[in-house]
């Protein structure tokens, strides 16, 4: 399993099924099960997207979606993309240059403390099994 440090309100926000895409200078090839790390630093809290008390965690894992797809807002703009990934381009989250697409998100019953990295990074046991453990009980990654 891949996952991806995202500074909230913006992991939150993926966890919680309200962002579908998420925006990277670079492409990735990967594709598949995506743990959704919610970083440390606080710099893009904003009243834009007020966070629950019960939302703010920092320096954890929240959910797990699936990254089906990289696409590039050029693309998008033209709409020289799969016809299913249309809806991007309203999305308001679609910044790009590089639009990792999430599906499937299933957030976690408790955040699992744990520090993060850049880029894409593997998550290894006894992480993945926590995860596991820790999704509702019809979704496992």
């Amino acid at each position: 399993m891949k996952a991806l440090t995202i500074c909230n309100p913006y992991a939150w926000l993926i966890a919680t099924g309200k962002k579908r895409v998420e925006n990277r200078t670079w492409y990735t090839g990967y594709r598949g099960p995506l743990a959704i790390h919610a970083g440390l630093s606080r710099q893009w809290l904003t009243t834009e997207y007020p966070m629950p008390d019960s939302g703010k965690y920092f320096g954890a894992f929240l959910a797990v979606a699936d990254l089906v797809a990289c696409l590039h807002t050029d693309d998008i703009d033209r709409l020289s993309i799969p016809e299913e990934y249309y809806w991007a381009r309203e999305h308001p989250h679609t910044n790009g240059p590089w639009c990792f697409i999430l599906a499937n998100v299933r957030q976690l019953a408790e955040p699992i403390p744990k520090a993060g990295a850049q880029q894409l990074w593997n998550v290894k046991e006894p992480w993945i099994s926590r995860i596991n453990a820790a999704l509702p009980q019809e979704a496992t990654a």
